[in-house]
């Protein structure tokens, strides 16, 4: 009769309007028989300000309890650790351990090296969809320190001198990143690729952990 556009799309369309209204996640309970009652809690998860600043990562994509754990970093000086994700999300070890590790893959939070300690990035990096494999790897360490150079680069991908260099130069003429200095003091920093992300870019979506 031309009232559904497709079949099974309204669900997820719910999901997706309350969270992008910075609200908690639609509650679904059955009532009884073939009935169940829908809840949608018409209360922020976070303030304005949050949901302004969480919006410098709509290019990546990320889950609403990852956006959540951003949240609640941001609030918390930067950091977070796991036993927090874990009762923040409401989720056990391993889930925990599988959001955080998608986390630091995607560029948006990194280890401290102190135990299961996490730091979160204030200004994400845009990320395009055609981004290297490779050089996702290295965007954590990118992320935080906004330079990087080719002993990085080797500790991070366990590769050798003359790979590295081969990378970073590819790199570097492909505009993923700028070439400081030369021959063994250089260090490179973000390209144009990752500083002039436009507003409507195409997220990236990336595989599992």
């Amino acid at each position: 009769m031309g009232y559904m556009r497709e079949l099974g799309e309204g669900i997820p369309r719910i999901f997706d309007e309350m969270e992008r209204a910075g609200c908690y996640p639609p509650e679904f309970n059955i009532a009884g028989g073939a009935l169940f009652q829908l809840t949608l809690r018409n209360e922020p998860v976070y303030d304005k300000a949050t949901i302004g600043w969480i919006q410098k990562f709509k290019q990546v994509d990320l889950s609403g309890d990852q956006k959540r754990m951003l949240a609640y970093a941001h609030a918390h000086g930067g950091y977070f650790t796991s036993r927090e994700y874990q009762k923040v999300i409401g989720t056990d070890i391993y889930g925990a351990s599988s959001a955080i590790k998608d986390m630091i893959r995607k560029g948006v939070a990194g280890s401290t090296g102190k135990g299961s300690k996490y730091y979160m990035v204030q200004e994400p990096l845009g990320m395009p969809p055609e981004m290297p494999a490779e050089f996702l790897r290295i965007m954590p360490f990118l992320q935080k320190r906004r330079k990087i150079r080719n002993e990085d680069v080797r500790k991070i991908l366990k590769i050798a001198r003359n790979t590295a260099s081969r990378m970073l130069s590819e790199w570097s003429q492909s505009g993923w990143l700028r070439k400081d200095g030369t021959k063994r003091g250089s260090s490179y920093t973000p390209g144009e690729r990752l500083m002039h992300q436009p507003e409507n870019a195409p997220e990236k979506s990336v595989a599992g952990a």
